[in-house]
């Protein structure tokens, strides 16, 4: 086996102990180059997807998972080690836009350093504000994907597939990734100790104005109510490899299956009681990534009765479907079907290791 080490600089030799495992000449490899690596257990669940997915189809020894935080500190060890047969994958989500503008500029800056590789973006959704901001950045970003090649970028529902097409070149429907969790992380052996589990967002994406938030967090707290509040952002739930996201996320979904139903208005609060089996109110958000969604998997999510707008008036609803709720057994969908297109363009790119 030949290892090839060059350390012209000290960032080489880090990178090389912390990512780089030992390959042959002839070996093709994925590399994963924007992980999470903060405390949004909704993106770590992606990471945690997307990693198992790429083992199932590719082998666990020919993929390396590089975290977000690191990529720019190592670009320069990346281009040395990185060869034009490998496949280079990119994280899915939400943060395709100019909503989050640091992991749009990190991807930007992968995909201009590496114009000769296969690049697939994992399934996202773009939501750009349709002011002069807004209309820069999608301007930028048509350039930037544009003059690459060989890039494939995954929609994961059918408002952002009709943009993607507009302004990138090859362009596929595919499921948010973390469905494929479904069957692999189980709940079981788990019995509901709540009647109601909330986890509201409070940040930009939400739609529910400070009323009905404050409503909802006072039933969570009212004696008499056997409700409880939950987060997807939790403090020290920062994940930096596989065995920790997998801790980490199945704990966070065991804990919406001591649920008997959940509200929530987060995209992967929704999907994470689907994986779970427990009924589910999702409220819509601003850009309307969780409705989307739903209509696009609408019969993967039969345990969830989706919400377009929630004001106070509507929290006696709310309250009478807690009291009906009852936890089912979870129909988990055939994760194999749902991502065999996306495995095909993995395969095709790295040579069908």
């Amino acid at each position: 086996m030949e290892m090839n080490l060059v350390f012209r600089n000290p960032g080489d030799f880090l990178f090389q102990r912390k990512y780089v495992a030992e390959r042959s000449t002839e070996q093709r490899r994925c590399f994963f180059l924007d992980a999470a690596s903060y405390d949004n257990l909704g993106d770590q669940a992606i990471a945690l997807a997307m990693e198992w997915f790429l083992r199932d189809i590719l082998g666990r020894e020919n993929v390396t998972v590089i975290n977000e935080n690191d990529v720019l500190r190592y670009i320069r060890s990346l281009r040395k080690q990185i060869r034009p047969g490998d496949v280079i994958v990119l994280s899915g989500g939400g943060n395709m836009g100019d909503l989050y503008p640091r992991y749009e500029a990190v991807r930007r800056r992968i995909i201009r350093t590496f114009p000769d590789n296969r690049i697939i973006i994992f399934p996202q959704t773009i939501d750009y504000s349709n002011d002069d901001y807004g209309r820069n950045e999608r301007k930028r970003a048509m350039c930037t994907y544009g003059r690459h090649s060989r890039l494939l970028v995954c929609a994961r529902e059918e408002r952002s597939l009709c943009q993607m097409q507009k302004l990138f070149r090859e362009v596929i429907l595919v499921p948010d990734i973390v469905f494929y969790l479904a069957g692999r992380i189980s709940c079981g052996d788990v019995q509901p100790l709540y009647d109601c589990g909330i986890c509201i967002r409070d940040d930009r994406e939400s739609a529910l104005d400070d009323a009905t938030k404050g409503k909802l967090q006072q039933m969570a707290s009212e004696g008499g109510k056997n409700w409880v509040l939950t987060t997807m952002a939790e403090e020290g739930a920062v994940c930096l490899d596989f065995d920790q996201r997998y801790r980490e996320v199945s704990r966070k979904i065991r804990e919406f299956a001591r649920c008997r139903c959940v509200i929530t208005d987060r995209l992967h609060g929704m999907i994470f009681s689907v994986i779970a089996g427990v009924p589910c109110i999702a409220i819509d958000n601003r850009n309307h990534k969780v409705s989307d969604v739903y209509h696009m998997c609408e019969e993967i999510c039969r345990n969830v009765r989706l919400i377009s707008e929630c004001g106070p008036d509507m929290i006696p609803g709310l309250e009478q479907f807690v009291r009906v709720a009852e936890k089912q057994e979870s129909s988990l969908p055939d994760t194999e079907a749902l991502y065999r297109k996306l495995a095909g363009k993995i395969k095709e790119g790295t040579g069908n290791l």
